[in-house]
């Protein structure tokens, strides 16, 4: 005859539940050795429990906020406005060819007419 189960455990509190995530938030690790700073703990998963939102969308991790709030210089603007712009023009280039590119082809294959050169 077998015994009776063991009783279920009685159910986490919530306050339970948030020590644990607080008292087990790092691994029980050294980072990674190429890592530059050494000093960075990295986080566990009960860990992760522990960033929160608030209403205005602002990163907070155990009830801190988290600054994630920088701004740009006037020549990293400028280098951005930069940047955008070619991938603009490279996007638009890669379209138009494509668009010739597909055209040829079917001219080649006789699926049209108008705008093709003659063999």
């Amino acid at each position: 005859m077998i015994g009776k189960p063991p009783p279920p455990p009685a159910p986490e509190t919530d306050k339970d539940y948030w020590e644990r995530a607080r008292a087990f938030k790092w691994i029980n690790r050294s980072p990674p050795s190429d890592w530059p700073d050494q000093s960075l703990r990295p986080i566990s998963m009960n860990g992760l429990g522990l960033f929160a939102l608030d209403k205005d969308g602002r990163l907070h991790f155990d009830g801190k906020e988290v600054a994630t709030r920088f701004r740009l210089s006037k020549w990293q603007n400028a280098g951005a406005i930069i940047v955008t712009l070619a991938a603009v023009a490279g996007g638009i280039g890669g379209c138009t060819q494509g668009i010739d590119a597909g055209h040829n082809f079917g001219c080649k294959q006789g699926w049209f007419v108008a705008g093709c050169r003659p063999n």
